[in-house]
């Protein structure tokens, strides 16, 4: 599918309702990760990563993790 189209939305989305729900339901903050995408290239993780965040909750964290890179920018 061409670049815009809601690929990421498609399986984001349904993780985030899946971890707001267990954010409701539990009486303390769950503990995580709770969700775990794999992607076989660094540059679509980050692009992943970039996507996620324009629709994650505040009181939920996302983090990309990969190698091959230096931990600081």
């Amino acid at each position: 599918a061409k670049t815009g189209s809601g690929k990421t939305l498609a399986f984001i989305v349904p993780a985030i309702i899946a971890i707001r729900k267990l954010q409701q339901t539990e009486s303390s903050p769950p503990i995580g990760p709770f969700c775990c995408v794999l992607a076989p290239t660094r540059e679509l993780a980050q692009q992943i990563d970039v996507e996620t965040k324009k629709v994650l909750p505040s009181s939920i964290q996302s983090v990309v993790v990969y190698g091959g890179a230096e931990k600081r920018p």
